[in-house]
């Protein structure tokens, strides 16, 4: 029988985490899947623990290549699957017991969305809780999210396989942020979605890409967001986007964003809440100046009322 998941997980010397997110996705509720464990040439026991396993499961399909980063990896790992479906999964995380079961039977009873996602709880590297990771849910709150940050947690992910077109996968120029790459790149005819349920235990430590290749992952998120800008305004720079995400300029956002919102009048409450959050919530500085801003006097008060909103609800 034809699989109908495909898990996609990339492995690079991940021997501390590997045999605990392993037996978490053999455990899973959901049985029908094709596990693709793609090693990009650890040099660390994983190739051991994987073919352990792969002894022990006949749903795992093993490969090993020279190392070529994790872009590269995916890309093999997506030509490889043979699903309906494609579920994302990082070597050093954890899925929940039902993860599969409850974004399949989403997906198949939603079909306007393509790309799920849901919240995380984020640990450490002794698997100690550090905080809940809650993300925008529906559509349109992930397509003005997408704005400002990339609001998909890559692991969480699970999508179509016919989303992607002519075999164009995760773009080879990025070595880092090349999940943002994509969703920014096919957001404007995708519809995406956010489970509100935990459904991975998301590891963060010193050795993950996150924490290993900040600043790459930094210069990475202008050249997306410049093209992301692109195509919803004109004359644009990447100096411009630069400016704003990197020196916090928060005006020359506010000119942006005002013309997204006349673009997109029914997004506009919702531009101006995320345009808050993205402001006011990350630093005591960049609120200072927001409240100096016009778009703060014009819609101060829809912003707070949706604010608070979206408070009640998250309860």
């Amino acid at each position: 029988m034809k699989s109908l998941i495909s898990i996609v997980m990339p492995v690079y010397n991940e021997e501390s985490y590997l045999k605990e997110c392993i037996e978490s996705v053999l455990n899973q509720s959901f049985v029908n899947f094709e596990f693709l464990i793609i090693d990009d040439g650890s040099q660390d026991k994983s190739s051991v623990i994987i073919n352990e396993y792969m002894k022990l499961d006949c749903r795992i399909k093993y490969y090993r290549k020279e190392n070529t980063g994790i872009t590269d990896t995916l890309n093999f790992g997506l030509s490889k699957a043979v699903g309906k479906y494609i579920c994302r999964m990082d070597s050093d995380d954890i899925m929940h017991k039902t993860r599969l079961q409850k974004q399949f039977n989403f997906m198949e009873k939603n079909k306007y969305v393509q790309v799920l996602g849901s919240n995380a709880v984020l640990i450490d590297k002794f698997n100690k809780q550090i905080r809940i990771k809650r993300l925008p849910s529906n559509p349109g709150d992930i397509f003005c999210s997408m704005f400002f940050e990339d609001v998909i947690i890559h692991p969480t992910s699970f999508f179509r396989k016919d989303i992607f077109k002519n075999s164009q996968y995760y773009n080879a120029n990025y070595k880092v942020s090349q999940d943002y790459e994509l969703w920014t790149r096919i957001i404007n005819e995708t519809n995406f979605y956010n489970l509100k349920c935990n459904l991975i235990k998301y590891r963060i430590h010193s050795n993950n890409i996150t924490s290993r290749r900040t600043k790459e992952q930094r210069c990475n998120s202008v050249k997306i967001k410049k093209a992301f800008y692109e195509k919803h305004i004109n004359n644009i720079s990447e100096k411009n986007i630069e400016d704003i995400f990197i020196n916090n300029n928060i005006f020359l956002l506010e000119k942006y964003i005002c013309a997204i919102r006349n673009k997109y009048p029914k997004y506009s409450k919702r531009l101006a809440y995320y345009w808050f959050r993205y402001n006011c919530l990350s630093s005591e500085k960049n609120y200072k100046k927001f409240k100096k801003s016009t778009l703060y006097v014009k819609h101060v008060r829809n912003i707070f009322f949706i604010f608070l909103c979206l408070l009640k609800k998250n309860r």
